[in-house]
Parts: C-alpha cells; sequence; structure tokens
C-alpha cells in the first residue's frame, strides 16, 4: 500500500469528530430542545440557549435550541423523539451537530386541516392554538411538531 493510504487510513480511524454525538432519550417533553454535557458545549463553542443545526441520515436536517445537562454522559446528546423522526435516526444513532447563529424569524406558517369533520370554530379555536403554541419554536420546512 502506498504512503498516502496508509495516511488517509489512520487518519480515519483516529480521528476525533467532537461534532459527532451519540442519540440518547430525552427525559422531558420539550421536542423543540437539546440537552449536551457542559464539555462538550465548551468543546463546539456553545452557549445555553444556542441554536443548533443537527444533521442526521439521508441528508435530514432540523434547527433546536441547545440547553446544558450534566446529567448527560460525554459525546451523547439527549434528542426528543419527534426531532428523531424528523432526522430518520433512532436512539444509539450518530448525529453531526453544529452551531447556527443567524436564524431569521419565521412570519407565517401553514397548517394542514387535521380532518373534514372539524366544524369551523372549532377548526379556527385549534389553529389559534397552535399558531401561539409554534411562536416559542424552532421550526425547519417540512417539520411535524
Amino acid at each position: 500500500m502506498t504512503e498516502y493510504g496508509n495516511c488517509a487510513t489512520t487518519e480515519l480511524n483516529h480521528a476525533n469528530y467532537s461534532n459527532r454525538l451519540f442519540i440518547d432519550d430525552a427525559l422531558d417533553d420539550d421536542n423543540s430542545v437539546v440537552r449536551l454535557p457542559s464539555q462538550t458545549m465548551d468543546k463546539l463553542e456553545l452557549f445555553c440557549g444556542d441554536t443548533v443545526k443537527l444533521k442526521g441520515e439521508k441528508r435530514r436536517e432540523t434547527i433546536c435550541i441547545v440547553i446544558f445537562d450534566d446529567t448527560c454522559q460525554d459525546n451523547r446528546i439527549r434528542v426528543h423523539q419527534v426531532v428523531q423522526n424528523n432526522l430518520r435516526v433512532q436512539t444509539g444513532d450518530v448525529i453531526s451537530i453544529q452551531g447556527c447563529p443567524h436564524v431569521k424569524y419565521g412570519t407565517r406558517i401553514h397548517v394542514l386541516p387535521i380532518a373534514d369533520t372539524v366544524t369551523c370554530m372549532v377548526n379556527n379555536l385549534i389553529i389559534t392554538r397552535i399558531f401561539v403554541t409554534l411562536l416559542s419554536r424552532c421550526l425547519s420546512t417540512g417539520e411535524r411538531r
């Protein structure tokens, strides 16, 4: 084998990817927040409340808010099940994380009707409640929350 081939494989085998983390299940019901240990947040130069982009399988991406959690193990990230479904990953899989500091606020969302049997009055109340709930959440195009 050539010198370059050995170098490439050695580099791949021993590379330390600090932004690639194993998934653990979240302990709370907030699906717009991921939790990291403080050492990992220091390595990635993230602060509590920062917006991060998570990349999963098949080029799936989503945006979440990061919060520190010292009960989480090093090189692990706690992600809610809804976010895992959006990324097409499961517990134990590897995802990559990177800071995303310049996220613009959304001006509108499009809510599809749940069923045709919902009356107009109830439909307006449901859409109003969903809109108020989503005002404080991070959303990406095509996500289900």
